[in-house]
């Protein structure tokens, strides 16, 4: 007896076989707080970012996908603070050369991080300011 069951073509799963969300165009955006994100908004709250439709016409779905913040560090600045002598003026023209500016309420140098290293600065940094 050579039974055999026919079974229905099912569609790939989302992540499988190059369909899915990922590979599926966007058709709308809306940013968090927008009308038709409240659902959503409430069930992440403020870590929601932003939702996104979109549609994979080759396989004929619809996908909800939402971005959402994860993690929060503060970020390290560019730029640094730094103490030259008012009598080392070829150290000033490097820092000036290097974009450093001069601020005078707080009385220090500021310039770019990547210029305090270029330049050996490291030592004449202020603590806490970079």
């Amino acid at each position: 007896m050579n039974s055999r069951i026919e079974l229905a073509e099912q569609p790939p799963a989302p992540g499988r076989s190059g369909h899915g969300a990922a590979e599926a165009a966007v058709i709308r955006k809306l940013s968090s707080g927008a009308a038709g994100t409240r659902r959503l908004l409430a069930r992440y709250g403020a870590a929601l970012v932003c939702v996104r439709y979109r549609e994979d016409a080759a396989i004929n779905r619809r996908y909800t996908t939402v971005e959402l913040v994860v993690d929060e560090l503060p970020g390290k600045s560019a730029l640094c603070l730094g103490r030259i002598g008012y009598q080392e003026t070829a150290l000033r023209q490097q820092v000036m050369a290097a974009v450093g500016k001069w601020d005078a309420g707080r009385k220090l140098w500021t310039l770019p991080r990547t210029a305090v290293r270029r330049l050996g600065l490291k030592d004449r940094v202020v603590p806490g300011d970079g």
